[in-house]
């Protein structure tokens, strides 16, 4: 788009402004995140024994955490051998896993919706990213998440209010932070309910509402 003979480009988050900024220095520059899913939030599940970690980033690319989650188990699996981890995604899954771990593979549009239907939690260990579809999703569907603090990340979440932030490649504080919300169920519920009202107000506000201002100036 073009106003007072500026280039206008969006970009789902402020970490890119820099970049952009530095090679055009003319263009105006809007941040529009990337807008959550249109679903409903799960329905809450029986409170069994067992809490159902979810992962979805897969082997194929390093930048996702796989390794770092990964590392993260064995002490995770040895404060709360009540935790189930699902890894899922692209790529290759691990060789040896503990009993509590299982690797699902690639997973198409049904199979993931059961895996986020299945789940209590959602990790998100990566080393980079702009802003995830993935954790768009899992705020949608009112999980608890423990995410990397990296790229739009922050600008979305708020560390204790709708998710917990960790460093990423630090699998010591992984494991701390799956642990705690592991072994409490209240915190969870407090979480995923901040988590799917950030995802209400995301979309109206910071997606649709900048959209919507976007395209008007264009048709004006």
């Amino acid at each position: 788009m073009k106003q007072n003979n500026n280039i206008g480009i969006a970009v789902v988050g402020a970490g890119r402004i820099g970049t952009l900024r530095a090679r055009l220095t003319d263009a105006e520059i809007i941040v529009v995140p990337n807008a959550p899913p249109q679903v409903a939030p799960n329905a809450p599940r029986p409170q069994g024994e067992e809490v159902e970690i979810l992962y979805l980033g897969g082997f194929a690319n390093p930048v996702k955490g796989g390794a770092t989650l990964i590392e993260a188990l064995p002490a995770l699996l040895r404060r709360c051998p009540q935790a189930r981890v699902l890894l899922a995604g692209p790529g290759q899954g691990p060789d040896s896993l503990p009993g509590q771990v299982r690797w699902g593979g690639w997973l198409d549009e049904t199979a993931k919706d059961q895996a986020f239907r299945g789940a209590d939690l959602f990790a998100m260990p990566s080393l980079s990213e702009g802003l995830p579809v993935a954790l768009l999703e899992a705020m949608a569907r009112g999980l608890p998440i423990v995410v990397s603090r990296v790229g739009g990340v922050p600008e979305i979440v708020t560390d204790g209010v709708d998710a917990l932030l960790v460093e990423p490649g630090d699998p010591a504080e992984l494991a701390s932070r799956l642990g705690d919300l592991v072994e409490d169920p209240a915190r969870r519920r407090e979480l995923g309910g901040a988590a799917a009202e950030r995802a209400r107000r995301l979309a109206d506000d910071d997606v649709y509402d900048r959209l919507d201002r976007i395209y008007t100036e264009l048709t004006s």
